[in-house]
């Protein structure tokens, strides 16, 4: 069974291969995905998504949770990179480090009133991406589609 498998794969074009696969369908989605949303968010806030979701994450975040270590962890990214970002959101007047009472290795972020009305607007950019997504699926999909990316992504941590 497995060789008919792998014998099938060869037979294919690479289109066919990327779009009957669960791997293949997620990176393409991803691509053109991103790619939408990247270009609404550059044009809408000059931001990249990944700025974008740490303005929005700080919006959100109680200002004691809000810290590097936590949106590494969050965004799945190194901690280096979300430094260098926040870096640049602060030189720019969006956030600003405040030392942690508690313990004065760490420090808290905090959106300024610039970061703040930032933050609204690039929350605004994404719903409206939401909708326009949600638009195009059935309800169906809407409701299960990320119960069902939630269950690969714990089920992928798993193994």
């Amino acid at each position: 069974d497995e060789i008919v498998y792998i014998y099938n794969y060869f037979g294919m074009k690479l289109s066919n291969f990327l779009e009957q696969g669960i791997t293949g369908s997620l990176w393409i989605t991803h691509l053109i995905v991103f790619e939408k949303l990247n270009a609404d968010l550059k044009e809408q806030t000059d931001m990249t998504y990944v700025e974008a979701l740490i303005l929005a994450g700080l919006h959100f975040e109680s200002v004691e949770s809000a810290g590097p270590s936590m949106l590494a962890r969050t965004l799945q990214l190194p901690r280096a990179r979300i430094s260098q970002i926040l870096s640049r959101l602060e030189a720019q007047g969006y956030l600003r480090r405040k030392i942690r009472h508690r313990d004065s290795r760490s420090f808290s972020l905090i959106l300024e009133e610039k970061g703040r009305r930032k933050a609204l607007k690039i929350i605004s950019v994404i719903h409206k991406f939401e909708m326009y997504m949600e638009k195009h699926l059935s309800k169906e999909a809407t409701a299960n589609l990320p119960k069902w990316l939630k269950i690969m992504r714990l089920s992928l941590k798993k193994a």
